[in-house]
């Protein structure tokens, strides 16, 4: 903690940034390390966040927390329907957020309030942003590829492979490779309109963005960010899903998901102690490497910091 309090005092950028993740542990976490990186580097950071599943700021006593008010009943709280819980939390934090929104602009004197970065699921914050002339980032908890996913819902849908019988599953999809039937995701829900209506929303609005921000970087992705690039006219910044680490990255195996004791001691086998196990690691030392490569100055992350 010192020695990131160090940092922020000599790279201290006289601007503060304002942070709003979705209240899931999945989408908290890269939230909160993108806040350390960029507090590291000189921003000062306030953190929205709601009265559920909240952060304790005793434990970032270097970032300033506001809470922000929600009117939710105990029934919507708790719906198995997760697309009806986002939809119903961006249309109930309009208000609430817009309101602390406007109060941080006014009270926030000594490091001025320069942009808001909010979790992609946050589609309502895009409307705000733009009523008040702050640019918003988005910050994408998952991979490049599972977005592009997304953003082919449409055509992917359109052609059938939804719903697909057992007998396709292992089938290509030509659309998005090296994906299969199976790597797609399955939400369990009886509203299909109403989910697809929500991919669409998200992935339209995230085109609006001022930039987006991915868990990801350059040299792991290179061809999905290259077409993400080209489908989204906005700056693109890095700091998976399994296919991907077996077919395309080989740092992994894959496992299906019905799978025995045997396999599993099998395939444990062929990591521990087999040559391709050691072709695994050096290729993970590998990638290691050009992870830091990609954050250091004058990478993507330096290029978020000028923009």
């Amino acid at each position: 903690m010192e020695s990131l309090r160090e940092s922020h005092v000599q790279q201290r950028l006289g601007r503060s940034l304002i942070l709003f993740p979705l209240p899931y542990q999945g989408h908290i976490n890269p939230m909160l390390q993108l806040a350390n990186i960029l507090y590291s580097k000189g921003f000062s950071i306030i953190i929205i966040h709601l009265p559920f599943n909240s952060l304790n700021p005793l434990n970032y006593p270097h970032f300033t927390f506001y809470s922000i008010p929600l009117d939710l009943w105990e029934h919507e709280a708790s719906t198995a329907n997760i697309v009806y819980f986002l939809t119903l939390l961006n249309n109930k934090c309009v208000k609430p957020f817009s309101d602390g929104l406007s109060k941080l602009l006014l009270d926030v004197k000594e490091d001025p309030i320069s942009c808001i970065i909010t979790d992609a699921h946050w589609y309502f914050t895009q409307p705000v942003a733009d009523s008040i002339k702050l640019p918003r980032i988005v910050l994408r908890t998952s991979d490049i590829s599972s977005f592009l996913v997304f953003a082919t819902f449409p055509v992917l849908r359109e052609k059938g492979y939804f719903g697909a019988k057992d007998s396709q599953l292992e089938e290509p999809i030509i659309e998005t490779p090296p994906l299969k039937v199976k790597d797609l995701p399955d939400f369990k829900t009886h509203y299909p309109e109403e989910l697809h209506s929500y991919v669409a929303r998200l992935i339209n609005i995230s085109k609006a963005s001022s930039g987006l921000i991915w868990n990801s970087f350059e040299e792991l992705e290179q061809d999905s960010l290259t077409r993400l690039c080209h489908e989204f006219p906005i700056p693109i910044f890095t700091i998976v899903i399994a296919r991907y680490v077996n077919d395309v990255w080989k740092i992994g195996i894959h496992l299906d998901y019905m799978v025995e004791r045997g396999k599993i001691e099998k395939t444990i086998k062929r990591l521990m102690a087999e040559a391709e196990g050691q072709r695994i690691r050096e290729r993970i030392m590998s990638l290691k490497e050009e992870v830091k490569l990609s954050v250091r100055e004058g990478a993507l992350l330096a290029a978020l910091l000028r923009a």
